[in-house]
């Protein structure tokens, strides 16, 4: 008989895919300031479902105002989706990290990016070897229970995984496909050998597809968003890499943008 893994190892176990800088002690936050939303904290259904009732009673909000460590993948799916098909612009306050990173960020029609801010990458779906149960470091998740797996328990969370990467790898694909964007933004500092945490500069997201991004002169020169150390990454230091990035991997080129629902191309 199985012990009901799904609900409580299961995101153990998964938690790389969540947040690299919010603490679970820190209660997202989610208000209305003259035509924007402001969004504090990680990532969260409840927050994301505010977003969304402030847009359906109050249609004058042209902004998200976001300051985010992440949050798991799903939750950071839901919420790019929603700014794409709103048309909100995004302004990052302090850092946008990780799911904030890869989903909501790119989503928006302007991204600015002030002064001593940060948007921060770390992977995503794309790297070599997420998703596959024997790679997976379980020590933490069965420490969290009390005790080690039995075998059964294994194979069931393997098979909770499977599923779960194949659904958030597809709504990745579609979510970037939408934008027109390069999904190897993602996992840059993993291609070139970089064991780290990176920002690239708005040019460089450019060349990857991500484009409105408005950022501040010196943009990456700071690069210690909550203390922690971030590289800032160059397109131009890898030139043969860059020269790729006409073609998805392992796909067709990514087409342009779909139109925003309500307007023309």
């Amino acid at each position: 008989m199985t012990t009901g893994i799904s609900s409580r190892v299961l995101l153990a176990a998964l938690a790389f895919c969540g947040t690299t800088a919010a603490s679970a002690d820190d209660a997202t936050r989610v208000t209305r300031d003259a035509d924007a939303i402001v969004y504090v904290g990680e990532l969260s259904a409840a927050a994301n479902s505010e977003v969304q009732a402030i847009l359906d009673a109050e249609p004058g909000v042209q902004w998200l105002h976001i300051t985010s460590g992440g949050g798991e993948v799903n939750l950071g799916i839901d919420l790019g989706e929603l700014v794409r098909a709103r048309g909100l612009n995004i302004k990052v306050v302090d850092y946008c990290a990780s799911s904030c990173a890869n989903y909501v960020f790119p989503a928006g029609r302007r991204k600015l990016l002030p002064a001593d801010t940060a948007v921060v990458w770390h992977g995503s779906t794309l790297q070599a070897g997420v998703g596959d149960p024997d790679r997976m470091d379980l020590a933490e998740a069965e420490a969290q229970l009390g005790r080690a797996f039995t075998g059964e328990e294994k194979a069931q969370l393997a098979a909770q995984m499977r599923s779960y990467f194949e659904g958030i790898t597809r709504r990745q694909d579609a979510l970037y496909r939408a934008l027109g964007i390069d999904q190897r933004i993602t996992v840059f500092g993993q291609d070139i050998g970089c064991d780290c945490e990176w920002t690239i500069s708005a040019a460089d997201m450019a060349r990857f597809g991500v484009t409105g991004v408005e950022a501040a002169d010196g943009y990456g020169g700071h690069l210690a968003p909550k203390g922690k150390p971030i590289r800032l990454l160059r397109l131009d230091d890898h030139p043969a890499y860059a020269a790729a990035l006409d073609t998805r991997v392992g796909a067709a080129p990514t087409p342009a943008p779909s139109p925003l629902p309500g307007t023309t191309p």
